[in-house]
């Protein structure tokens, strides 16, 4: 195996533990997660960006929880 397979397969062994840490917990990543950690394992992207995007969406989710709330209060 050359070091660009050998890279290839350590991805996707990475990103099929986070998908198995994540379903070990009952829950199902979102359809979005996948897409984004196919492309991390397929070397399209590098391990920064899927930390930036991740932290992004969890600001987004956390934002729109905050503005749920407030309707609520």
């Amino acid at each position: 195996m050359d070091t660009e397979e050998d890279d290839q397969a350590q991805r996707r062994a990475i990103v099929a533990q986070a998908i198995a840490n994540v379903r070990a917990r009952g829950l199902e990543p979102h359809p979005q997660v996948l897409a984004l950690y196919e492309r991390y394992a397929a070397g399209e992207i590098m391990r920064d960006e899927v930390q930036a995007v991740m932290q992004a969406r969890a600001a987004a989710i956390e934002q729109g929880n905050r503005e749920q709330k407030g309707k609520r209060d």
